[in-house]
């Protein structure tokens, strides 16, 4: 028979848990748990008068009908051990619902607002059942104790192991208004950074945890992929004028709820609210003495931070589309808001974004950069972002000892920064340091395993192997129109001799990127003159050749490579002095794999020497 309604209210709320009498469903901090049929009426009774005992012979009346044939003493127990599962409760130390031996259940939890149940001590009262009976219900209970005992000790009875890494999932909009979206990203995006700080906390970025939006999995899943023993949720809803944030803190090893807690605010200092929820998640991991760097100046403007928040989330996704989309976001950001520091910062970023061309791009492009940075600076000093657009604008110029100084300061500021370590990852390969460039790599995809964009050019450190091979295919899948991802792809195959598969990647990369192809046309040049095709390689470097003769430097690494691929070492040689007589980023040619074959000449290492590269 089926539970009757309810005349009490329609929304029953404890802790994070919400049970809609109406609909008939459970949720955890906005999330909808699988819970039907007989445990969810054993809720619903139980919830109807909480605090008090709710009978065994109440639920079998309730629940089933008096022609029902049914093992009803196996039955209860299934369904109150199935609700206990989905609460993470146990009979043993009971957060929920409490078990009378032999009588029955109660709620003990405080329900929407109220006060708690304390736990009874007093000894049970024996039910009118029979010796036999009593005695082989005993018995399968023990049994069954004895079979779960192992299986649980780890989950229920032993104290979890430190919290050294968590993640952020993107906070549920429950408000009911999809305008407020941006509210539950904009809590997501500050309270990742917040717990970002401590040295000791790793921490993935935001772009990584918010591939688990759309759809969420299980929380060990997430947290196995991410890297991560931990993981902090939560929800936004509106109360009258106000905001509830509802967050929770889940073990992710053993899926064990950790801690909950419930903010109020008025939903206006978003920034501030992210501090507060932080800073109790600081203390749940006993990590209140733990040396933080002060909080990045940011804005009381909600439409300025929302902009700002759209700028990062395109600029993070890599693709030509979506980093016009962040530049236009961030640059209304600083309209709304002209102190806006984080927001100069980021665009300081998107100018010197671009992998190994608009590093050494145009002066023009590189001084609104560095424009960008040094604002920054004078309004947040301690800018880890604005400092690692420095670190990268200032390759082009060869001063080292500055780049290597800005790079360090970023990632002392900042050691959970995934953009520093990516950058600075290619940075020390390219000077050959290779120890060093895997270690930064390494821990950039600790910090970003699901960015396309960090893991892409992470994967560079790694040489041309079939280790950076699988992380560009990793990129791909995420993001399957990032043409960087496969650009990179196209040199990897090139080294591995798979010149068909290079053509492939290559004019998948022109294709996505839009524009005139320069950088590709070098690589698809190279393979298809191995394959033999030399009339349709030199038609492919035509248009280089053009614009290298009016000194447009941007084409000067793709021609070079095209050349090798020739075999017309002195030509690509050629290419590779004028673009150091006119202070191109020769710091790339000496990083690109398919122009090793130069290292050996005296004149290249002549070039090499002069810029303080050897």
């Amino acid at each position: 028979m089926a539970y009757a309604a309810t005349t009490g209210p329609r929304l029953v709320q404890f802790g994070v848990y919400e049970v809609d009498l109406q609909t008939r469903e459970l949720r955890k901090a906005g999330v909808r748990l699988k819970l039907e049929g007989q445990p969810l009426q054993v809720l619903e009774c139980l919830l109807e008068r909480p605090g008090q005992l709710v009978t065994r012979d109440e639920l079998k009346q309730r629940l089933w009908p008096s022609d029902t044939f049914v093992d009803f003493e196996h039955s209860i127990n299934a369904a109150v051990k199935r609700l206990r599962l989905v609460l993470g409760d146990t009979a043993e130390t009971p957060r929920f619902i409490e078990t009378l031996p032999r009588r029955g259940y109660r709620f003990i939890y405080p329900v929407n607002g109220g006060t708690g149940t304390v736990l009874t001590t007093s000894a049970p009262v024996l039910p009118s059942h029979s010796r036999i009976k009593l005695t082989l219900v005993v018995s399968g209970l023990l049994v069954l104790a004895a079979i779960g005992f192992f299986a649980l000790r780890d989950r229920f009875f032993r104290s979890p192991a430190p919290v050294r890494s968590l993640a952020v999932l993107p906070f549920r909009n429950l408000t009911g208004a999809s305008e407020q979206e941006y509210l539950a990203d904009a809590i997501t995006d500050d309270l990742t950074t917040e717990l970002a700080q401590p040295r000791v906390l790793l921490v993935p970025s935001l772009v990584s945890a918010m591939y688990y939006k759309p759809e969420r999995k299980r929380e060990p899943d997430i947290a196995r992929e991410l890297g991560v023993d931990a993981l902090v949720e939560g929800s936004i809803q509106r109360r009258g004028a106000g905001l509830v944030v509802n967050v929770q803190l889940i073990d992710g090893r053993s899926d064990r709820h950790l801690w909950a807690k419930q903010f109020a605010g008025d939903g206006k200092d978003v920034q501030a609210l992210a501090h507060e929820l932080a800073n109790s998640v600081f203390s749940e991991l006993k990590l209140t003495g733990v040396p933080r760097r002060e909080p990045s100046a940011g804005t009381a403007n909600l439409e300025a931070h929302a902009a700002f928040l759209r700028g990062r989330y395109h600029f993070r996704k890599g693709t030509e589309d979506d980093r016009n989309k962040a530049h236009q976001a961030l640059e209304e950001a600083i309209r709304l808001d002209t102190v806006y520091a984080a927001a100069y910062a980021q665009l300081a970023l998107w100018y010197a974004h671009g992998g190994l061309y608009l590093a050494g791009g145009p002066a023009a492009t590189r001084a609104t950069g560095v424009e960008m940075a040094n604002k920054a600076l004078q309004l947040d000093a301690n800018s880890a972002e604005a400092h690692t657009a420095l670190a990268w604008l200032k390759i082009s110029d060869g001063d080292w000892s500055l780049v290597e100084q800005e790079f360090r300061r970023a990632l002392e500021l900042d050691p959970n920064l995934p953009l520093a370590h990516v950058w600075y990852a290619q940075y020390l390969s390219a000077r050959h340091r290779s120890v060093e460039a895997i270690a930064e790599a390494d821990r950039a995809l600790q910090l970003d395993p699901a960015n396309p964009d960090a893991i892409c050019h992470a994967a560079f450190a790694y040489g041309e192997g079939d280790r950076a091979i699988a992380i560009w295919k990793k990129a791909v899948d995420l993001e399957p129109r990032y043409w960087a991802a496969h650009y990179f792809l196209s040199s990897a195959y090139i080294m591995k001799g798979n010149y068909q598969e290079a053509i492939k990647e290559a004019e998948l990369s022109r294709e996505l990127r839009g524009g005139d192809g320069a950088p590709e046309r070098g690589r698809l040049a190279y393979a298809h003159a191995k394959l033999g095709q030399r009339a349709q390689a030199l038609q492919l470097l035509q248009p280089l050749e053009d614009q290298y003769q009016r000194g447009e430097r941007g084409v000067y690494l793709s021609l070079a490579v095209g050349y090798m691929g020739l075999g017309d070492r002195e030509r690509a040689l050629a290419v590779v002095q004028r673009a150091f007589e006119q202070h191109g980023p020769i710091i790339w040619f000496n990083a690109d794999p398919l122009l090793t074959p130069l290292h050996s000449d005296a004149r290249y290492q002549e070039l090499i020497r002069r810029a303080g590269l050897q």
